[in-house]
């Protein structure tokens, strides 16, 4: 469950950065879209790391799983009000 949680964690938060720096780009804000390229990068590192050290199944699930969860809120969180 601790493997399903990290992938799930690392996925969620990096699709939702996603999203948001893709609204930043569309609304062409500098700060936002460098702040969340950042964060991205960062983060970027940190997924390379743990998916070269595991081939578990559940860690693919997590992955996908949080993938999904993570767009959908950054999507809710960037929306037009």
């Amino acid at each position: 469950m601790t493997t399903f949680l990290l992938f799930f964690a690392l996925m969620f938060v990096n699709y939702g950065l996603i999203c948001i720096n893709t609204r930043m780009i569309a609304r062409s804000s500098y700060i936002g879209t460098a702040w969340s390229d950042a964060a991205i990068a960062v983060l970027g590192f940190t997924l390379i790391r743990q998916v070269a050290e595991t081939n578990a199944l559940v860690a693919q699930v997590g992955y996908v799983c949080g993938g999904v969860c993570g767009s959908m809120l950054g999507l809710y969180l960037t929306r037009k009000p």
